[in-house]
């Protein structure tokens, strides 16, 4: 009686599709894969203004510019390892205010500022 070569196929294709995990795990850990991962990110500026001036950077990496009222939110989405940033300057007679940077619950960068024409700026990396 000739011996099954059907045990010997079996843990070939069992090591082979392995070795094709193992591979495919090592891909998404790489830099690219980090490219495209993508982070929520809140910005947010509040306190006792009525208005204030804001750049900050968008979803595409590009800086957006206006005038908002506030308190002022934006929530966007940002590719890991990419440096986001608000800046807000107070446009009302006086007041204290904050600008910061969210992700999750957590702040992840905040700064305060108080009087006419303050500015102030914050900038982190989405994935530390």
């Amino acid at each position: 009686m000739r011996p099954s070569i059907k045990p010997f196929v079996w843990a070939f294709a069992l090591m082979l599709g392995l070795g094709l995990s193992a591979g495919a795990v090592q891909a998404k850990t790489s830099g690219t894969h980090q490219n495209k991962v993508r982070k929520d990110v809140v910005y947010v500026v509040e306190g006792d203004i009525r208005e204030a001036r804001i750049s900050f950077i968008d979803s595409n990496g590009n800086v957006e510019q206006d005038i908002v009222r506030v308190p002022w939110k934006l929530k966007v989405s940002v590719p890991c390892k990419r440096k986001v940033s608000i800046a807000a300057r107070n446009m009302s007679p006086s007041g204290h205010f904050v600008a910061r940077i969210e992700m999750g619950d957590k702040v992840i960068k905040e700064v305060s500022g108080d009087g006419h024409l303050t500015g102030i700026f914050t900038e982190t990396l989405t994935c530390p």
